[in-house]
């Protein structure tokens, strides 16, 4: 009988209906279907009068060409790598799977060992597989990939029997690395305001007025780290410029909250500007919201600056800069955040530590604070 190598250890066992040792196993055919043989030792002439269990089960692996395939729950990571991708194969599996499964396994037999059993690996190989992949320098998706097709190899042997648990059933999944640059530096922001300078685009010459103020909107934005909404939606006689303050909504919050906000030196020119240009009562709602957004994006595309920087990423280099200075708490109600853990995750480090710049917060009152420590 000729057939392909088997998945599964042959089964021996006796019937009381025969004198002949029996034997049972699983494969697949040429075509990739399940097959299951049981047939009797009668060719083979092994009876359990003539050859014990061990004998007849030997006799059968070196007639079958099974001899390589180890008792379930002795399989090693070599032989592992070795046989699996003739098995995913037969599988059906993708070629790209395939791959991608190798890979994954070759790095976990570098951790542990060609010798090592399958059936003594513990979850918390899961961690020390992930401390290698990311000393490696691979990407937190690609450490993902290669976890996804351990826990999928994993299971195709717990149903098979060769392993009574899966180690990578539970793994926990790397954050999603976030290689984009969120915030400006002090290099960038240089870029983007003398390219706005120079912008003197043909499509807005019929309205300068307007387009003067689109510019003057994007300092504001840097220096009190207001959201898009909050900057426009500022009301005349919520401006106290007399104290340096604006009064300022909370869009985020439900009950549309206000706060105070320190209007910072850097911007009172610009402030008094928009005062004096447009009398109504909203003196800075001067374009639709999408058209600053536009605005800002084509401005960074033309100063040659990294393109994922946009409007928000102001705000994320005002909270950036001001956590150098004033405590996170108070830097949250500045924001007008819930929670101090996203006002962190508002900080960077592509901002020059030695940048220095006059944000809406009382900075003098802090450096006095803490010249009174020393």
């Amino acid at each position: 009988m000729t057939t392909k190598r088997t998945d599964t250890r042959p089964r021996l066992y006796t019937r009381p209906d025969s004198k002949w040792w029996w034997f049972s196993w699983s494969t697949v055919d040429d075509d990739g279907n399940p097959v299951r043989y049981r047939l009797s030792c009668q060719r083979l002439n092994l009876t359990p009068a003539t050859h014990t269990h061990d004998q007849a089960f030997e006799e059968i692996l070196r007639y079958y060409g099974m001899s390589d395939i180890p008792e379930p729950g002795t399989e090693t990571l070599g032989w592992l790598q070795k046989h699996l991708p003739d098995r995913m194969r037969r599988d059906g599996i993708q070629a790209k799977s395939i791959k991608n499964t190798g890979i994954a396994l070759s790095h976990l037999t570098d951790i542990k060992g060609a010798d090592t059993p399958i059936a003594t690996l513990a979850r918390v190989d899961i961690d020390v597989y992930k401390m290698h992949l990311l000393e490696r320098g691979l990407r937190h998706a690609t450490i993902n990939l290669y976890l996804k097709c351990l826990t999928a190899l994993f299971q195709r042997l717990l149903d098979d029997g060769r392993i009574h648990y899966d180690p990578f059933a539970r793994f926990k999944p790397l954050a999603k690395q976030n290689d984009r640059t969120l915030a400006f530096n002090e290099q960038y922001i240089a870029a983007l305001i003398r390219t706005i300078d120079e912008d003197t685009s043909a499509k807005y010459r019929n309205d300068p007025v307007r387009y003067e103020a689109r510019k003057r909107l994007v300092p504001l934005y840097l220096f009190l780290g207001l959201r898009r909404n909050e900057v426009l939606l500022i009301r005349r006689d919520e401006v106290d410029l007399e104290r340096n303050r604006i009064l300022a909504m909370n869009i985020k919050d439900r009950q549309r909250r206000k706060r105070w906000i320190t209007i910072p030196r850097s911007i009172r020119d610009e402030v008094q500007w928009f005062l004096d240009t447009f009398p109504g009562d909203h003196p800075f709602y001067v374009c639709h919201p999408d058209t600053i957004t536009h605005d800002v994006k084509r401005w960074v595309r033309a100063s040659g600056i990294p393109e994922d920087l946009h409007l928000h990423s102001l705000r994320h280099t005002f909270t950036t800069l001001a956590l150098r200075y004033e405590s996170v708490w108070r830097i949250k109600d500045h924001l007008g955040h819930s929670s101090v853990h996203t006002t962190e995750g508002y900080a960077h480090t592509n901002v020059d530590d030695g940048q220095e710049i006059d944000i809406g917060i009382d900075l003098g009152a802090h450096r006095e604070r803490q010249n009174g420590k020393t």
